[in-house]
């Protein structure tokens, strides 16, 4: 008989995903508690009559919250698995989408300062920028990370899904990087009032919800998975559907993400009256 995998077969990877589940949950519950701050921040303070800003931003607030909470205790169920090769699956899908709500969380941001007019200064051209160099540093972890865990598990596999796994990932950087180039840039002094349509919010914050039941739904599915399917050699092709799910659902939730942050027009100057003379 086999006998089934315990933690310590994990340092064969490098490092073990079970021993870092429970740091990772930690992360994800604090975030949560952050965005549940944001929550009351809203609810219970008057927004200065932006009400349709201070309505977006609760639904991204609830969205990353409830993302961030079943993430963390996605990652918190993970810490008692004992098979190494299931618990690496769970983890790859489980921080991605960590790293997807964090992302969620900022765009919540912008609406949150545009509803409370604490924008100006290039406060929300910050929080812009935040949120570019965010992407850009989660979609390089997200693709790195699923390749590395294909190359993990199936060491002797000669496949082009890495190849088309660090594709993904570079055409989705230029196409962001021309996105950032051609958006209108914020000005100091901007309106009260955000331009980004509401609609645009509806789609992140439900594609970030059906991506979060998708994932979840795939973590249970792995994690009732028979030891046989993943002890001695992983089976192929759950490591294929979980590299390019970790990576091309987040990168959708990400681009819509960006699309709904809040922006603003630049503010109009009053037009001085014909002969005025004042000195």
């Amino acid at each position: 008989m086999v006998p089934a995998s315990t933690p310590g077969q994990c340092a064969t990877y490098g490092w073990s995903p079970i021993a870092a589940a429970s740091s990772q949950s930690a992360i994800a519950a604090v975030l949560a508690g952050f965005v549940f701050a944001g929550i009351i921040v809203v609810l219970t303070v008057a927004a200065d009559g932006l009400k349709r800003e201070a309505a977006q931003a609760l639904k991204l607030l609830f969205t990353a919250f409830f993302g961030l909470a079943v993430t963390s205790y996605l990652l918190a169920e993970m810490a008692g698995d004992q098979i190494c090769p299931r618990a690496q699956t769970t983890e790859v899908l489980a921080v991605s989408a960590l790293g997807t709500f964090a992302v969620v969380m900022i765009t919540s941001l912008t609406w949150l300062v545009v509803a409370f007019k604490r924008h100006d200064h290039n406060v929300l051209a910050f929080l812009h920028s935040l949120m570019y160099i965010s992407c850009i540093f989660i979609v390089f972890l997200l693709g790195t990370h699923s390749t590395s865990y294909v190359e993990a598990e199936l060491p002797y596999s000669r496949s082009i899904v890495n190849t088309v796994l660090y594709i993904a990932s570079g055409l989705f950087l230029v196409a962001g990087a021309f996105y950032i180039w051609k958006v209108p840039k914020d000005r100091s002094k901007s309106s009260d009032v955000s331009i980004t349509s509401d609609e645009a919010v509806n789609w992140c914050a439900w594609a970030a919800l059906i991506y979060l039941a998708l994932t979840s739904l795939a973590i249970g599915v792995v994690e009732s998975s028979p030891p046989q399917m993943w002890n001695p050699y992983p089976t192929a092709w759950p490591i294929y559907l979980a590299a390019a799910s970790s990576l091309v659902l987040p990168l959708g939730v990400v681009a819509l993400a960006i699309r709904g942050l809040a922006r603003t027009a630049p503010a109009r100057t009053a037009p001085t009256e014909a002969g005025d003379t004042s000195t």
